[in-house]
């Protein structure tokens, strides 16, 4: 009988990676992995309309659900990717590398967030400023919690519509003090604090039945910095060795890809839903 507490569930892992310890697939460089990466990314990128005369309802507002269609869009993807805007090369470079050895698809977070600084300009140039040109500061937070809110909820969904979240965690990411991980991004902040209360789903809810086996926040001052606790114990401890194992380990023939970590990264006793 089907029993789901033995079903591996929703799964984050935690990655602290040496990419240069990663064994690369079969008749593939470095810069074919990351030439996939930057194929990846560019399919994740907005397809955001120029101007924002689109937007303008009738009576002179913004259409916020148009904004977010545009600029923060849906994409089908296995695997969400979170990471620091200083690890973007590595972020491309491991997505390429997933599809080339395993055929998934990584969504790259920094594809999306990146583009708030671009909208928010537009926004804030267009209706941010008095008379004078200035910038009004009231007008900006106001833009500024519209923008961040869409963005969010846009993040929130890609992390509940994927089945496997995994964290880079490196240098440019997460501080240590005193034991306690810190970030001063505020979307890793977002991410892996989302990771403690989003819904966890079955591998089944998150894949339909024929593919089973197929193949911004730069508005603050510069030199300003905030740091936030960062929320990993729901992730899952995952390291470059373990990665090279599940390339090596993985039969297709057999099992889809994942499903083939989640047996190398069995969930314990506590992780998993009644």
């Amino acid at each position: 009988m089907f029993d789901a507490k033995t079903t591996d569930m929703y799964r984050g892992f935690n990655l602290r990676i040496n990419l240069n310890m990663l064994d690369l697939p079969r008749n593939k460089s470095n810069q074919d992995c990351l030439n996939s990466g930057n194929i990846i990314f560019d399919s994740n990128k907005a397809k955001f309309k120029e101007g924002l005369d689109s937007y303008v309802l009738p009576n002179g507002s913004l259409d916020g659900k148009k904004i977010k269609e545009s600029w923060f869009p849906q994409v089908k993807a296995d695997i969400f990717l979170s990471h620091s805007h200083g690890n973007i090369i590595e972020a491309k470079f491991l997505a390429g590398w997933l599809k080339e050895v395993f055929n998934v698809t990584t969504f790259i977070d920094s594809s999306v967030w990146g583009y708030a600084n671009k909208l928010l300009e537009d926004i804030d140039d267009e209706y941010s400023r008095n008379s004078r040109r200035e910038l009004e500061y009231k007008d900006i937070i106001y833009s500024s919690s519209h923008v961040h809110m869409m963005l969010a909820t846009a993040l929130s969904k890609m992390i509940d519509n994927t089945e496997c979240l995994i964290f880079l965690n490196t240098p440019q990411s997460i501080k240590s003090y005193d034991k306690v991980d810190k970030t001063e991004s505020p979307w890793i902040f977002y991410e892996l604090a989302i990771t403690e209360f989003i819904r966890k789903k079955s591998k089944a809810a998150h894949r339909p039945s024929d593919r089973l086996f197929s193949r911004t926040l730069q508005l603050l001052v510069e030199n300003l910095k905030i740091e936030q606790e960062a929320h990993l114990g729901e992730l899952m401890l995952l390291n470059t060795t373990e990665l090279n194992q599940w390339k090596t380990r993985w039969n297709p023939r057999e099992e889809y890809s994942l499903d083939s970590l989640y047996k190398i990264k069995p969930l314990k006793s506590n992780m998993i839903n009644g």
